[in-house]
């Protein structure tokens, strides 16, 4: 049983409590408060607004590389890489400057062609998802061609860089892998009736 003594010592902790509550709450300077939150709300604004911007100038340059990806020079020298490279030059540890002229006029369109995807990637103007559903399967089988020549051109020169972004893309896509892919796309399936 709680006696009448106990009662009005919790009633003026309360009191004194919500009286201190309140005076915190009447000393904010609430045009501050709604200036911070005006100057978040718009810094927020602005990084969307970029971004969009950013994308918007790219877009272009992307639909312009997937209209080189599909010029038939290009597929030729995809091709060249997929089917006759390792026929042609077997020798992976000349590295790629040293291949031979014949051998280069095929490799290093396509290896700077991706090269500079890795970039635009690396650099979030396109995301790896993008390029995966467009081109992924063309990047993961000419990295995988191209890698032993890369690698020893990096032996060689000491440029641990060397088309880093290609491998880079390389790698994402791969570990992306085609089951993600569609799952990121949201890509819904109509498959035939039985």
């Amino acid at each position: 049983m709680v006696d009448g003594s106990q009662v009005a010592m919790r009633v003026p902790f309360w009191d004194s409590f919500w009286q201190r509550a309140w005076d915190v709450i009447g000393s904010i300077n609430w045009e501050t408060v709604a200036a911070v939150v005006a100057a978040l709300v718009a810094s927020v604004a602005l990084v969307y607004s970029v971004r969009a911007a950013r994308r918007q100038n790219v877009l272009p340059v992307f639909l312009e590389l997937i209209r080189e990806f599909r010029e038939p020079t290009f597929k030729s020298h995809v091709d060249y890489v997929l089917t006759k490279l390792e026929d042609r030059a077997p020798d992976a540890s000349v590295g790629i400057k040293r291949l031979p002229k014949s051998a280069q006029q095929h490799v290093l369109p396509v290896q700077y062609y991706f090269n500079l995807l890795g970039q635009l990637r690396h650099s979030r103007f396109i995301s790896a998802i993008e390029i995966s559903s467009t081109m992924g399967g063309s990047v993961i089988e000419t990295w995988r061609v191209l890698a032993p020549y890369v690698y020893a051109e990096r032996a060689t020169s000491g440029d641990t860089l060397y088309l880093g972004f290609y491998e880079d893309l390389a790698a994402r896509i791969t570990a992306l892998g085609p089951i993600a892919l569609r799952r990121k796309l949201n890509l819904a399936t109509s498959p035939p009736p039985n």
